[in-house]
């Protein structure tokens, strides 16, 4: 019997060899707060690399049945706990039933993990699932063992989204699933912005746009990262930084082949192609990629600066700008040197420093030969020229004095001797 042949691409689904996978199986799962990786491996004792060659992503219907069991499978685990913390204290007054408990214990367990060790999709499929308490978490046991289930996953896709989009746009045509998500949409084309932020009087389209605004203020930072515990905002934008441990950029540039590792990176990074600046100052008309930046700039023009420090009450347009500043208080000097060991404060004073190891000059003067390694030391390199045109023009200008003083010289000797011979000849004539 020849082997089934498989098509693998970058769809194919690493669990069911489906073709319309569409998540990183590396990427973390919100709720949970876990790695798809690391619940395949929890749960079905297969451990996924990411180096391994394998398909990388997983199929919606494979995430619903994993995380079903994965839930399942930590409320076995609490419900055994209560258990034991129940009936324990009971097997402690009566130490001659502990052997054959823990015997009965043993026999229950094994028949089961044998099961599970062969089979174990099957014996996820056999689980009795239904039960009062099925409203686990946020996924519903329904929702993974559903009639829909038989259905090829296109079917299902095109099913699902039927019965959400009912409400339309009378704008653009455009669908949504609830009235709510139709009336924000609405105020994209009204401009409306009901939100308003207490601090600093910003508004916004939605609420939670609000709320994750004013953690900027409060310096709440709810989103941790479980690799280097660094913490977020919000939570797209610890999912975004777990791609800088994972190396993966999904988003590729279609013009010069450059990845990305969000959406909206790859929007900006194709403005730098186009030479698009659709965000323009009201005050100068400078011209801007993105909407933040434009605001940035005009609270430079506004000298609006919302970021204050506790430690000596400076204060700063950006966030950055003030933990920049923070690590100037607590001593920190994160960007180090691999080749000297000296540490910097910021990544591009860092980039500047690493140049004098490479022995690069990329700073060239315009008016003589000369190259730098650092844009401030031609600076002050172009000052010598200044002097120098200063000193020529000075020179110039003395040169052109005395000139005018011995032409005016000239000219009065001329004029006295002139005046003197007609005095010769009006006199002799006089005589």
């Amino acid at each position: 019997m020849e082997p089934e042949k498989i098509a693998v691409t970058d769809k194919t689904c690493r669990l069911c060899l489906g073709t319309k996978a569409r998540t990183s199986i590396i990427a973390m799962n919100k709720p949970t707060s876990k790695k798809y990786s690391y619940i395949v491996e929890n749960c079905i004792a297969l451990k996924v690399d990411d180096e391994e060659g394998f398909p990388k992503k997983i199929c919606t219907k494979c995430i619903k049945l994993l995380l079903g069991f994965y839930k399942f499978k930590k409320s076995v685990i609490e419900n055994d706990k209560k258990l034991r913390e129940l009936l324990i204290p009971q097997v402690k007054n009566n130490p001659n039933d502990i052997e054959s408990r823990a015997q009965e214990v043993i026999n229950t367990i094994e028949p089961a993990t044998e099961q599970m060790h062969e089979s174990p999709l099957v014996y996820i499929a056999e689980i009795p699932l239904k039960d009062e308490n099925a409203d686990i978490d946020e996924i519903s046991i329904k929702d993974v063992l559903s009639d829909d289930s038989s259905l090829s996953e296109a079917e299902s896709e095109d099913k699902s989204r039927e019965k959400r989009l009912t409400c339309q746009c009378e704008i653009c045509g455009k669908f949504f699933s609830c009235k709510s998500n139709l009336t924000q949409h609405i105020r994209t084309h009204t401009g409306e912005r009901p939100f308003t932020c207490d601090i600093c009087g910003k508004k916004f389209f939605k609420a939670e746009h609000a709320s994750i605004h004013k953690r900027i203020h409060t310096g709440e930072r709810p989103h941790k990262c479980l690799i280097c515990s660094h913490r977020f905002i919000q939570y797209a934008a610890l999912k975004a930084h777990i791609r800088t441990h994972t190396g993966e950029r999904p988003h590729q540039c279609p013009t010069c082949g450059k990845a990305f590792s969000q959406p909206s990176s790859l929007v900006y990074h194709q403005r730098t192609h186009s030479g698009e600046t659709p965000y323009h100052c009201p005050t100068c008309g400078k011209g801007f990629k993105n909407s933040g930046n434009l605001n940035i700039h005009i609270r430079f023009h506004e000298d609006h600066r919302p970021f204050s420090c506790k430690l000596c009450d400076r204060r700063f347009v950006t966030s950055s700008h003030l933990n920049l500043h923070m690590r100037q208080h607590r001593g920190e000097r994160p960007h180090k040197c691999v080749v000297c060991g000296k540490a910097f404060l910021r990544s591009e004073h860092l980039k500047g420093h690493l140049v004098i190891h490479s022995g690069q000059k990329p700073f060239a003067c315009q008016i003589c030969p000369k190259r730098y390694t650092q844009s401030s030391h031609l600076t002050r390199h172009m000052k010598t020229h200044d002097r120098q045109a200063d000193v020529k023009m000075n020179t110039s200008e003395d040169l052109t004095e005395q000139n005018s003083v011995k032409e005016s010289n000239n000219v009065t000797q001329m004029t006295i001797g002139t005046i003197s011979n007609n005095w010769t000849e009006v006199r002799n004539f006089n005589e």
